[in-house]
């Protein structure tokens, strides 16, 4: 059985997201890893350790993708979601270090055992670990294993065709595309993530750090800056799909000429967070 799945602390209801295709397997596998001590991620080991298992794992929803990829493409989709949850890294793993509680002492320790196996390495050796230059190298990969989005010039991996916001996702590029949820599965995600049990009920939007920024500039001259297409969607009285549309073309130079958004423009502020 294939899916995604949570591990929630019972206290306080913070969340671990995760996903597999073998859902009862992995989930065993957690519990174990907590038992013994050797859990991958140090926020659940550290509350296990002090608390003991205070948590419960379940099984949210069971999917049916071709592949691995598309799984973890759908598990990033509730870790966006998941804002102070246990998980330290993106679905397909990346960076784990960043929010590492221990990071200074594991980077010196890092840096002091490679400036030891540094010294102890002669001259000969070294020639033969790193004399290796350009396409003698097997990791050459023409001079770095970092390629440009040709569509936003965003640094992307060296086998990718876009990077990961420029990828298209429609229709049948879409790992979703032609599939819908069972009447279980919605009935489930209509009690758990909406009205007041939403993780983000009553929370601004401006706090969440995957909500994007727009400018709308109006006819008359005047700008103005909005968080999230909702709330310009409420104001046009339009919907978010058509209201996707429109910015897709004002972003190609076509300002509309007629209708609900006659004159205006509207894109996404660059910002760092």
């Amino acid at each position: 059985m294939q899916g995604i799945y949570y591990i929630e602390n019972i206290i306080n209801q913070r969340r671990y997201y995760g996903s597999s295709f073998n859902l009862n397997k992995r989930l065993k596998q957690h519990q174990s890893d907590l038992k013994n001590g050797t859990h991958c991620n140090i926020h659940l080991q550290r509350t296990y350790n002090k608390h003991g298992d205070i948590f419960r794992y379940e099984i949210l929803e069971e999917t049916n993708f071709d592949t691995r990829r598309d799984l973890l493409d759908y598990e990033q989709e509730f870790l966006d979601k998941n804002k102070n949850g246990y998980n330290i890294a993106p679905a397909n793993g990346g960076d784990t270090m960043a929010r590492h509680p221990n990071k200074g002492q594991i980077v010196e320790k890092i840096k002091q055992t490679t400036i030891k196996n540094m010294k102890n390495l002669s001259p000969i050796e070294r020639q033969r670990k790193f004399g290796n230059y350009g396409d003698r190298n097997g990791n050459w990969k023409n001079g770095s294993s970092i390629k440009h989005c040709p569509k936003c010039s965003n640094a992307m991996g060296y086998y990718a065709e876009t990077c990961g916001s420029c990828r298209d996702r429609t229709k049948e590029k879409n790992p979703f595309y032609g599939k819908d949820h069972t009447e279980k599965t919605k009935a489930i995600l209509r009690e758990k993530l909406s009205g007041d049990n939403s993780w983000i009920s009553g929370i601004d939007p401006k706090e969440l750090s995957y909500t994007k920024q727009y400018i709308i500039e109006y006819t008359d001259g005047s700008i103005k800056e909005v968080c999230g297409l909702k709330i310009i969607a409420e104001e046009f009285n339009t919907s978010i799909a058509n209201l996707h549309a429109t910015m897709g073309r004002m972003k190609q130079g076509k300002i509309p000429a007629r209708g609900t958004f006659k004159g205006i423009n509207i894109y996404e502020k660059k910002c760092h967070r």
